[in-house]
Parts: structure tokens; C-alpha cells; sequence
């Protein structure tokens, strides 16, 4: 058997205890792919127009939906109780997930299996010993990472604006307790999208063919979604086939209610995909699409050969 002995990884040689060396292979992963000359620049300026984005929409909520109200009072005078503009703020930000996080996943999920397969390196890790669940919850941790750069730290900025302009929002605990359902659809949709990517990178053994597939499975799903709702069974529930709208189905029933907003445009009709889609229906879909990318993905890996 023939190794790429520039593509063999030492990983600073920690293997002991287990979480060692899932911390060691995570660490060296984010660098292998921060390494490439276009890698940073490129990811860089994904998180800065996501936070731009994520920032227009917060300032659009606090001075043209709104008019200059607080939030707060519109909501007591529609007998709806406080509730906090971030909740408004996050149903637009699903929407900016539909188009940098496939981005993302492609361009870090998919060299990091792929790699050491054209390597064929996997079997001397495992024989030093290193164990299949380190090998897979280091990509995996270093997936994750990148995901929920895209996913979340534009929430928790939004949530700082939001606490920064509205000082009538209730006590700590309430606010922390409203971060953490906004940043929840963000987590569902990092996991299931860093499962089926890592999957998808080992099938293949070259990084581009595992980008482009990536970004085709992502496209394709999100495609057959809507024709099977409407064109072959005439049942809205198969949008959960799109991951994307079960994520945005939970986003909205986490979320406190919304008054009825001064504006064009009703966030709380946004997407119209997941507003018929059963709560029951978004989870399953999660754990289905989570479950069958863990389930291919620890066959590939258990099929290496170990070389002693």
C-alpha cells in the first residue's frame, strides 16, 4: 500500500487519553484547511457578509418595521405580553443560512475525509491506536466549528444589538433563555449538515469531487422537496425532506409569538414552506437526516483496514 507521506498527519503525536486525540485531530484539521491560500479570505469574507447582512436586518426591524416603536409596547397593546425584536430579527435570518451555510460545509466538510482517502493514510491511524469514534469526532468537531461561525455568532451579535436597544425586555434569564432558542435552529442545521457532509467525503476520494457533491445533494434534496409536496403527493409535510425547512419550522415555534407588524412584508408568513409543516415532522426529519449520515458514515469508516 502506497501513502502520501505529505498527506500522513502526525497530529503533534496525542493519543492518550481519547479526548486528546479527538482534540489533537480537530485542531489539525481546522489548520489543514485554514492552510489553503484562498481558505481564510474566502471564509472571512462569508462571516463578514453574513454579520453585514445579519446587521441590515436588525437596524431594518428597529427603524422601518417597527417606526420607532418598541417592540415591547406593541406587543402589550396587542395583548401578546414583552416580547424581543431578536425574534423578529432571527425568522430573517433563517433565510441568510439558505445561502452561506451550503457554501461552507462544501469547502470544509469535503476535504476532510476525501483527503486521507486518496491518501491512504486511514489505516495507519488506526494502528497507532488511534479509534474510529477519535478519528470521526475530531472531523467532525472541526466541521462543526466552521458551521457554527456561519450559524450562530450572527445571532448572538444580533442578540447583543437587541439588548443594547431594548431595555425593557425582561430580566436576564429571559433574554439568556431567548438566545439560546435562537441559536438552536443554527445548532440542528450545523449538525445535520456537518453528518451528511463528512458522509458524503467518504465516498469519494478527492476533495473537489466531494465539494461539487456535496453542494449537488444540498440542491437536490431542496428541489425534490417542493415537487413532492405539491406535484406527487399533494401533502405539505414532505417539505421536510429540505432539512433547511424543518429548521425553519422549529425556528418558528421556539420563538415567541409576533405582533402584527407595520410593514410590506409579514415576517411571521416567511418562509411559507414551514409554516404548514408539523413540529413532529421538522424533528424526525432532523434525527432521519442526522441518523442515516452517522449511520453511512461510521460503515465507511469501519470498513478501513487496519494495518498492524
Amino acid at each position: 500500500m502506497t501513502v502520501d507521506q505529505a498527506a500522513y498527519r502526525t497530529w503533534d503525536g496525542v493519543l492518550r487519553p481519547g479526548w486528546k486525540s479527538v482534540a489533537a485531530i480537530a485542531e489539525t484539521e481546522i489548520r489543514r484547511v485554514l492552510a489553503r491560500n484562498w481558505m481564510r479570505p474566502m471564509l472571512g469574507s462569508i462571516l463578514l457578509i453574513n454579520i453585514v447582512a445579519a446587521g441590515i436586518l436588525s437596524m431594518t426591524v428597529y427603524k422601518q418595521v417597527l417606526g420607532g416603536q418598541s417592540v415591547g409596547e406593541m406587543a402589550e397593546q396587542q395583548g401578546l405580553g414583552v416580547i424581543q425584536p431578536f425574534a423578529i430579527v432571527l425568522r430573517g435570518f433563517l433565510l441568510q443560512v439558505f445561502f452561506f451555510a451550503p457554501v461552507v460545509v462544501a469547502l470544509t466538510a469535503g476535504p476532510l475525509i476525501a483527503e486521507d482517502r486518496r491518501a491512504r493514510a486511514m489505516p495507519l491511524y488506526f494502528s497507532r491506536p488511534i479509534r474510529h469514534w477519535h478519528y470521526l469526532a475530531g472531523k467532525y468537531i472541526a466541521s462543526l466549528t466552521f458551521l457554527l461561525m456561519i450559524t450562530v455568532l450572527p445571532p448572538i451579535g444580533m442578540f447583543m444589538v437587541e439588548m443594547s436597544n431594548s431595555p425593557d425586555q425582561g430580566i436576564l434569564l429571559d433574554r439568556l433563555a431567548l438566545l439560546a432558542r435562537g441559536c438552536l435552529p443554527g445548532v440542528l442545521i450545523s449538525v445535520v449538515l456537518a453528518t451528511g457532509g463528512l458522509a458524503i467525503s467518504s465516498l469519494v476520494e478527492r476533495s473537489n469531487t466531494a465539494t461539487i457533491a456535496i453542494f449537488g445533494a444540498i440542491f437536490i434534496t431542496a428541489g425534490m422537496a417542493p415537487i413532492c409536496a405539491k406535484l406527487i403527493f399533494n401533502d405539505p409535510t414532505w417539505n421536510a425532506l429540505d432539512p433547511f425547512v424543518a429548521m425553519q419550522a422549529i425556528g418558528n415555534d421556539i420563538l415567541p409569538p409576533l405582533p402584527s407588524l407595520p410593514s410590506m412584508i409579514n415576517v411571521q408568513d416567511v418562509p411559507g414552506r414551514a409554516k404548514d409543516l408539523p413540529l413532529a415532522v421538522a424533528w424526525t426529519s432532523i434525527a432521519c437526516w442526522t441518523g442515516a449520515g452517522l449511520v453511512l458514515l461510521t460503515l465507511r469508516i469501519r470498513k478501513v483496514e487496519v494495518v498492524t
